[in-house]
């Protein structure tokens, strides 16, 4: 008979070995887990108030299931970023007052005259608003811009120089008047005795006298005048600034065309900085993604750069210590540092500032490329399935190499005609010595001859001489570099294409046509790796749109006329300037 162990409440022995179940048949009428008496479980048996014997009521544990396989994350169509950084602002400016447009109008067709002398035409360019050229579907290039800018910019530099110019107005009326004065003075010892006739001679001249008073007097109120329209057109650039902040940087050294070409050079590198930044900021809703990126020590969040606070943060600490940060920058891309004859603190700060801006896109571009990697290891089997292009391996060139070379070559070629050069100017000093020597030994014999030879000669000397004093034998060099500069072949494209052509400016700074070109060739390298991965990133289409990036593409369409707006920039400016 089964014995109800005390001490073990739970099991029953027989002997001494456990009794798991008894069993009638097949029916189970006990188990160690619950007890029957018929067909009622016995809970537990007591003696008064002494447990005696309970049942187990947990069921002996299963064996373990085998986990089931991780159901795959549902994919999520993923939305556009914001894309508006900041609104446009108002983007009508002043126009000349009428009084002053019509004075520069006649001025312009040659209308005005002084005492019988016309004024010289001032020719300017007829402005009816600025508009960023975006008809076509092509990108503008900087010159494409920049020169839109530069017809209002150069208004106050080309009236300034007309302004310089009249003083010989009244040259030529002092030249009338000595012409007078000679005649009244001749015809006075021819006939003296007709007084009556030399009584009016000395009446035209003291009317001319007059004349000449009375347009001094109007010199006077026509540079004044041209004064208060320099005036009006350098308020309109101020405004036009104040609209493209902080992209067009105001500095110490003013010059308008400059300040045009360095803030256009930065929009169209911000447009290259925006659309790879709005990507990224899409797939690290899918993947994580790191936006900080180090530039010469300066930590910057490429989602927070388009700001104006950021931008004004990097661009401070770079203007208060640029001497070191512009040190750290490949010397390549040291510019205005007196190498081609300027030096300037304030364009050393700004060339720095850019040379940051395309290591943000290079920096995007590597980021870029190192999330579709990770994309598709992620979705390994939608992109096995698809059947797609791999990957491009990022472009190997090294730019800056490439521009030493350039830079090198040009430099050296200008140094050896500058050699030559003075060379020449040597044997032409010797040929004057010897020829010195020459005409000495002839001259006893040769008087009258050698005189005349040697007074010819001497002029052609002189002119010689003159020639070579005149001859700026630096800004010759220069032009060389830029010449040669400006044929260097890139990616099929020479340096001077990228730029778009010739920048029409009234001030050439060989230094600045220089940080141009090789500005040019850095960012047109980091540009061009980045439309090489995007014409992959449009192939891949269909499994952008299975993984929940299809969107991701809408982005590829934006233009440099589409972003412009996206971060406070009109593309148009209202202002009439009708000469």
């Amino acid at each position: 008979m089964p014995v109800i162990n005390g001490s073990d409440n739970h099991n029953v022995l027989l002997g001494d070995q456990p009794i798991v179940e008894v069993r009638l048949g097949d029916e189970l009428v006990w188990s160690t887990y619950v007890a029957f008496l018929g067909n009622e479980p016995i809970i537990e048996i007591r003696l008064g108030d002494q447990l005696l014997w309970a049942a187990s009521t947990a069921a002996p544990a299963p064996a373990p299931a085998p986990e089931p396989e991780p159901e795959p994350e549902p994919i999520v169509e993923i939305e556009l970023p914001t894309l508006n950084i900041r609104p446009v602002p108002n983007s009508t400016l002043p126009s000349l007052k009428k009084e002053d447009a019509d004075f520069l109008s006649k001025l312009a067709s040659g209308g005005l005259s002084l005492a019988g002398i016309a004024l010289p035409a001032l020719a300017l360019p007829a402005i009816g608003g600025i508009q960023i050229p975006c008809e076509g579907g092509t990108l503008p290039t900087r010159a494409d811009i920049v020169n839109e800018f530069n017809k209002l910019a150069q208004i106050p530099s080309k009236i300034q120089v007309y302004i310089d110019s009249l003083p010989d107005i009244k040259a030529e009326l002092k030249a009338e008047r000595t012409r007078l004065e000679a005649e009244a003075r001749a015809k006075g010892e021819e006939l003296e005795q007709k007084l009556e006739g030399l009584d009016s001679d000395v009446q035209n001249f003291n009317a001319q006298a007059e004349i000449e008073s009375q347009i001094e007097g109007e010199i006077a109120q026509i540079k004044e005048q041209l004064q208060g329209i320099i005036d009006q057109v350098e308020e309109i650039m101020e405004l036009i600034g104040d609209i493209l902040s902080p992209y067009w940087k105001k500095g110490q050294v003013r010059n308008w065309q400059k300040e045009a070409d360095d803030a256009w050079n930065e929009l169209i590198q911000e447009y290259h900085m925006f659309i790879p930044a709005k990507m990224l900021e899409m797939i690290s809703k899918v993947i994580p993604i790191g936006f900080n990126v180090n530039v010469l020590g300066i930590s910057i969040d490429v989602l927070k750069v388009f700001e104006e606070e950021e931008q004004n943060r990097i661009i401070s600490q770079i203007e208060s210590e640029v001497d070191r940060f512009h040190s750290m920058i490949p010397a390549e891309y040291q510019q205005f540092n007196a190498e081609f004859g300027v030096k300037c603190d304030e364009w050393r700060a700004r060339c720095t500032w850019q040379y940051v801006k395309s290591e943000i896109v290079k920096f995007c571009t590597k980021t870029l490329h190192e999330a579709f990697g990770k994309l598709i290891d992620k979705f390994k089997e939608i992109w096995d399935a698809l059947g797609l292009p791999s990957l491009p391996a990022p472009l190997n060139f090294d730019v800056e190499s490439f521009i030493r070379a350039q830079i090198e070559s040009a430099k050296q070629k200008a140094e050896q005609f500058k050699t030559d050069a003075i060379a020449k100017a040597g044997q032409v000093q010797s040929d004057i010595e010897n020829m010195d020597q020459l005409i000495q030994q002839e001259i006893d014999d040769l008087d009258a001859q050698i005189d005349n030879f040697k007074k010819e000669f001497e002029q052609e000397l002189k002119d010689a001489e003159d020639r070579i004093k005149n001859f700026d034998l630096q800004a010759e060099a220069y032009s060389m570099i830029i010449d040669q500069l400006e044929g260097v072949s890139l990616f099929g494209m020479s340096l001077l294409d990228v730029i778009g052509g010739n920048i029409d400016e009234t001030v050439k700074m060989p230094e600045k046509d220089i940080d141009n070109l090789i500005k040019a060739a850095r960012d047109f390298s980091a540009n061009w790796e980045k439309e090489l991965l995007n014409v992959w990133i449009k192939k891949i289409k269909s499994f952008l749109d299975a993984i929940g990036l299809g969107k991701l593409l809408d982005l590829l369409t934006l233009t440099l006329c589409d972003v412009l707006p996206l971060i406070g920039i009109p593309t148009s400016f209202d202002v009439e300037l009708p000469v």
